[in-house]
C-alpha cells in the first residue's frame, strides 16, 4: 500500500493527533484521551495534560467545528469550566498575544482553510506560547478580559457592565430555590458544562423529579437570543422575550409560571 493510500486511510482523529503530536514529543504533555464522542459539538475529543506546568489542553474537532480549551490544574484537578480565572480558550490566547488584532477566521473551520488550516494555525499558536505551556505561569486572564472590553467598546461604543445580573443568573437563583423546595434536583446547568457539550450553546437549566423534567432554556444564541422558554416534559408551557420587559418583572413572571405548573 502506497503513502497516499495510508494518508487517505487516516481518520480525522488520527489527523488531529498528528497535528498536535508536538505537545507530547516537545512540550512533555501526556495524551490522556483520544476518542470518538457523542453529544459533543464535534466528533473527536482529545485531552493532553502536563502536571509540571499544571495545564490541561482539551481539543474537540471535526470538519465542521474546532475548539481548544486550556484548563489550569488546581489542587490536582482541572479547574471547573465556569472558573473563568483558571480557564481560557485558544482564541483567548490569540487575543492576548496580538492585543486583539488576530484573524478570527484563522481559527474557524467554516473559513477557507477548513479543519486542516485551523489545526495548523492552532498548533503554531501553541508553539509560539511554549513558555506559557511548559512553565507554571498561568495566562493573564484579566488582560484578556480588558482587551475584549476594549474591542466591544470599539464596536458598540461602550464597555459592557458585567456587574449587572443577567436574566439567566437571576432565574437560576429563583428557580433553584423554588424547585428544590418542591423536591426537584438540578441536573444540568449550562454554565457548568464544557464548551464542547451541545448543552453549552445556549443558557439552559434542567430539573428532574422522578419522571418529571422541567427545563428553562434560551431559544437560540443568534436569532432568538432574548427569548427564553419553559418546558415541562418537553412540552412548552411558557416563553418570554426579555428584551421587551423589565428584568425583575421577567424573572417574576417566569417564576410564577413555574409555580403554576409544579
Amino acid at each position: 500500500m502506497g503513502l497516499l493510500d495510508n494518508i487517505l486511510k487516516k481518520t480525522t482523529l488520527d489527523q488531529i493527533k498528528t497535528s498536535f503530536h508536538f505537545l507530547t514529543s516537545d512540550f512533555h504533555f501526556e495524551l490522556l484521551r483520544a476518542e470518538k464522542v457523542e453529544n459533543y459539538r464535534a466528533d473527536n475529543f482529545l485531552v493532553y495534560r502536563n502536571d509540571q506546568s499544571k495545564i490541561q489542553i482539551e481539543i474537540c474537532a471535526d470538519e465542521s467545528w474546532f475548539h481548544c480549551e486550556l484548563r489550569r490544574i488546581v489542587n490536582g484537578q482541572p479547574a471547573n469550566y465556569s472558573d473563568k480565572l483558571n480557564t481560557a480558550s485558544f482564541e483567548d490566547l490569540a487575543i492576548l498575544e496580538s492585543n486583539h488584532k488576530y484573524d478570527h477566521f484563522a481559527y474557524y473551520t467554516g473559513g477557507s482553510t477548513g479543519l486542516t488550516g485551523v489545526m495548523e494555525n492552532t498548533a503554531n499558536l501553541l508553539r509560539r506560547n511554549s513558555a506559557f505551556l511548559t512553565t507554571d505561569n498561568w495566562i493573564d486572564v484579566q488582560k484578556i478580559e480588558n482587551l475584549k472590553d476594549q474591542e466591544f467598546a470599539r464596536q458598540f461604543g461602550k464597555i459592557p457592565d458585567k456587574s449587572k445580573p443577567t436574566f439567566f443568573s437571576k432565574i437560576k437563583s429563583s428557580s433553584i430555590m423554588l424547585l428544590s423546595d418542591n423536591g426537584y434536583q438540578l441536573t444540568l446547568d449550562s454554565d457548568e458544562v464544557s464548551p464542547f457539550d451541545q448543552n453549552s450553546i445556549t443558557d439552559k437549566l434542567v430539573f428532574q423529579k422522578e419522571n418529571t423534567k422541567i427545563e428553562i432554556a434560551q431559544v437560540d444564541w443568534r436569532d432568538d437570543y432574548f427569548i427564553y422558554k419553559v418546558l415541562k416534559n418537553d412540552t412548552k408551557i411558557f416563553d418570554i422575550d426579555i428584551s421587551k420587559i423589565d428584568l425583575d418583572k421577567a424573572v417574576e413572571l417566569t417564576t410564577n409560571k413555574l409555580k403554576a405548573n409544579l
